[in-house]
Formats: structure tokens, C-alpha cells, sequence
């Protein structure tokens, strides 16, 4: 009788502990139940301070009320998506000019057309400078350099090819670069001791540099501005990142111009439209249209204006779009309707640079980190848990680094508290919680703020 009476007190004290939460835990419960009714809550009233994952994808839309005078019309005929053609445009037209600087500034544009593959990023960049009549090998040439001594070869002086005559040849006072593929390039300036990336930022800031080599010295004083694309969506803006991985390579994001569409492409034979909408004499002439001043109250406007971003460059490539399309109006003075729309243009690219943002990761596993990370905010996972194992398999992030790399990236994400599990309890037949476990597919992101 005795040894039934302990048996039964034992089973009692063992499911007094099983069932027993701690006050710790209890208050964490409550937290996690209150967050997901918030979460429930917003998604029936409608968030209003959190833009939900349908409003994030709307913002990378190209905004046709960013676009200016005839550099709107010459968009529309290009026949491409506005996102792609609009950039476009703006970066081939800024190699038309002969002064190097107009108003205080440097005329030259760096873009990047991102799309998927079939998107339409090269038919962009190649009617854009048709439509604009540009000269091939003059204006622009299609290259993509590999190194510094490619593109200093392309924009540099020359031996003048006498035997020991030592006179060099001047190179291109200005040049435009069409690269299909970007990546070609920027893989480069992720090589170790690689300094591409750095004299990109330099000829953006400066056409003139000097480049010491065995055989002598080669002078660059070339403005030189850059079109290339990048295989990328939002859905998958991995290989973007991937390129920007190296400290080396920020500053040359930050001097970005970025096109976007994902809009599906369907390649249709083109030709310069010729009537009465333009006139292409003015811009196949010698010398186009010169800005001689910007308007006070669109100086005021660029002045008051503060772009919400970490990027350093924003206001100048914002300058660089005002005088560019007051060009393309053959306008001499820069309007305020025009710093307008070139700040609406570049408040869609803060926007898109919210999305494709570079890296900073030393190997694979940092990689997939960062990958991870940014894949996890896109989905809303810094306010409610995700099925991250189901993110990983549709992004097929195993075919780029193994099943077993994956696996132990977000195994290290929780144990640094990067990423939290979300708890999954068990209940008995009277609806007590009997056991809580940790999720091994849903995940949220921490906010380290609290």
C-alpha cells in the first residue's frame, strides 16, 4: 500500500514539474501571444506605419511622374520597360556634351540596368544610344574591361608606334562604356588586391589620372561614363549583392545610378521612330544645348531636400539628372518642375537601393549570412516568424553553397541570437501546455533595439 502511494506521488511531482512554467517563461509566452495578435490585427486593419510585403514590391515601380520633358518622350520610344530605358537614356546622354562641367558639375553618370535574364537590360542600353545617334568607337565603344591596365588602355593615351619615337597618341577627351554584363566587370574588382573599383570612383570624381606602367606612363583625361546590366531581380537580388561584397567596391555603388523592371520582355524588331515628335538634329548636332545656370527656386529646392539614405552620392547624382534632362528640353536653365522630377527620380532609387544592397562578406559562409538576412527582412520577418527552410529551398540557396553550409549558417544565426525560433508548445487533453519546443522551420529576425 505503501510503495502505490509513493508511486502515485511521484507521478504527481513528475507532472507538477512537466506542466510547471516558470514565471520567465510565462512572461515570454505572453509576449510572443501578444505579438502574434498584433500581427493578426494588422493584417486585418491594415498596418499603418509598417508598409506590408505587397506595398515593399510596389515602391521598386518605376514612377513615369519622374521623367522630364522630351527624355520622356525618347523613353516611351525606346519600346523597352521605363525602369530600363528611362536610366538609360540619361546615362548615354550625358557623353553628349563637350564641357566636361556644367554648373559646378561633372557630367559623368554611372548606370546599372538590373532585370532578370530576358528582361530587355541590353536592348536598353543599345537603342538608347541609337535613338540618341551616338557614335560607335567615337561616343562609345562596347567593352568590358577586366583591369585597371584594360581600361586605361581603352581610355588612355597611346604609343604613337615608331620605333624609338616616344610621342603618345592622346586618348578620348570623352567615352561612353556599354557593358551587357556588368558582372564581367565588377567580379574583377572583388580580386584580392584588385584596385578596378577604385579608379572607377576616381574617374567619377575626376577624367584625369596618371598610370604608371613598365613601359611608362599613361595619361587618362577622358570623361567617362558607364552602362552595364545585372542579371538580378527583388525576388532574387543575391547576385547583386554577391558583386558588391568587397570594401572596395561600396564606393562605387554609392556613385550608382540603378535601373529596374520585372516585367517580362518580348524582343520586337526596332527602329528609331523619324516624324515630327523630335527633332534628331539636335542630337546628332556637335554640340547640344548648354546649361548656363540653375533656376532659384530649383537651387532652393535641391538645397531644402534630404535624402533619407546612407548614401553620400544621392544629392549629386540628383544634380547630374536636373542638368541632364534640362538638356535633353534644350532648356538652359534648369527648371524647378525639372529638380522636381529628377529628386522623384532619385527618391526611386533609394528605394531600389533598400533592395540591392552590397555585401560585406569575406567567404561563403559570411555570404550566405548576409544572403540569409537580407532574404528574411524582405519577407517580413523582422515583425512576424517565416518558414526559413522554405525561403532557403525556394531561393535554392543549397545549389549555390551546400545543403550542410546552409544548415549551419542558420544554425549559428540562432545560437548568436541573430534569428529566434519560434516556440512551438504542446498541449494535453485539457488544453494545459505540457511542452514548449523550439520550431525548426519558423523563424523571426531579433530587434536588437529592445
Amino acid at each position: 500500500m505503501a510503495k502505490a502511494k509513493a508511486e502515485t506521488d511521484r507521478r504527481a511531482e513528475h507532472k507538477r514539474k512537466v506542466l510547471e512554467i516558470t514565471e520567465q517563461e510565462a512572461i515570454a509566452i505572453k509576449e510572443i501571444k501578444q505579438a502574434e495578435f498584433n500581427n493578426q490585427a494588422k493584417a486585418v486593419i491594415g498596418a499603418v506605419d509598417e508598409p506590408t510585403e505587397e506595398q515593399q514590391t510596389v515602391v521598386t515601380e518605376f514612377p513615369d511622374d519622374c521623367m522630364y520633358g522630351e527624355a520622356k518622350v525618347l523613353a516611351k520610344q525606346l519600346k523597352v520597360p521605363h525602369g530600363l530605358g528611362y536610366p538609360a537614356l540619361i546615362g548615354c546622354y550625358s557623353i553628349r556634351p563637350e564641357a566636361n562641367v556644367v554648373c559646378g558639375t561633372l557630367l559623368t553618370m554611372d548606370v546599372a540596368l538590373c532585370a532578370p535574364v530576358g528582361g530587355g537590360k541590353n536592348v536598353a542600353m543599345d537603342r538608347a544610344a541609337r535613338l540618341l545617334d551616338l557614335t560607335k568607337d567615337t561616343e562609345y565603344k562596347k567593352a568590358a574591361p577586366a583591369g585597371v591596365r584594360g581600361l586605361f588602355t581603352l581610355i588612355g593615351d597611346k604609343p604613337s608606334g615608331k620605333p624609338k619615337d616616344k610621342t603618345r597618341i592622346p586618348g578620348p577627351k570623352k567615352l561612353l562604356l556599354l557593358t551587357h554584363e556588368m558582372t564581367d566587370v565588377l567580379k574583377m574588382t572583388g580580386l584580392e588586391n584588385s584596385t578596378l573599383a577604385s579608379r572607377l570612383c576616381d574617374l567619377w570624381d575626376d577624367p584625369e589620372f596618371d598610370y604608371p606602367t613598365k613601359e611608362g606612363i599613361i595619361g587618362v583625361n577622358c570623361r567617362l561614363s558607364w552602362i552595364g546590366g545585372v542579371p538580378c531581380s527583388v525576388e532574387n537580388p543575391v547576385r547583386f549583392t554577391e558583386l558588391f561584397d568587397s570594401e572596395t567596391s561600396h564606393g562605387l555603388y554609392d556613385r550608382l545610378i540603378l535601373g529596374y523592371s520585372d516585367v517580362k520582355f518580348n524582343y520586337k524588331h526596332w527602329s528609331p521612330p523619324k516624324g515630327p515628335a523630335i527633332d534628331f538634329s539636335d542630337y546628332s548636332a556637335e554640340m547640344p544645348p548648354h546649361v548656363e545656370s540653375v533656376d532659384s527656386a530649383a537651387q532652393a529646392l535641391y538645397d531644402a531636400w534630404e535624402p533619407n539614405d546612407d548614401g553620400a552620392r544621392t544629392k549629386q547624382n540628383c544634380m547630374k539628372v536636373a542638368l541632364i534632362t534640362t538638356m535633353m528640353n534644350h532648356e538652359s536653365r534648369v527648371s524647378t518642375e525639372c529638380m522636381a522630377k529628377a529628386i522623384r527620380f532619385m527618391q526611386w532609387q533609394i528605394e531600389l537601393k533598400k533592395v540591392f544592397e552590397p555585401g560585406n562578406a569575406l567567404n561563403d559562409a559570411a555570404r550566405l549570412r548576409t544572403i540569409i538576412l537580407h532574404a528574411m527582412k524582405r519577407k517580413g520577418a523582422d515583425t512576424k516568424y517565416i518558414n526559413l527552410k522554405r525561403l532557403a529551398h525556394d531561393s535554392k540557396w543549397a545549389f549555390r553553397f551546400s545543403d550542410w553550409l546552409v544548415l549551419s549558417v542558420i544554425t549559428n544565426l540562432e545560437s548568436m541570437g541573430e534569428i529566434i525560433a519560434k516556440p512551438e508548445e504542446t498541449y494535453d487533453k485539457q488544453g494545459n501546455v505540457v511542452d514548449v519546443k523550439k520550431s525548426k522551420n519558423m523563424f523571426m529576425l531579433r530587434d536588437f533595439s529592445k
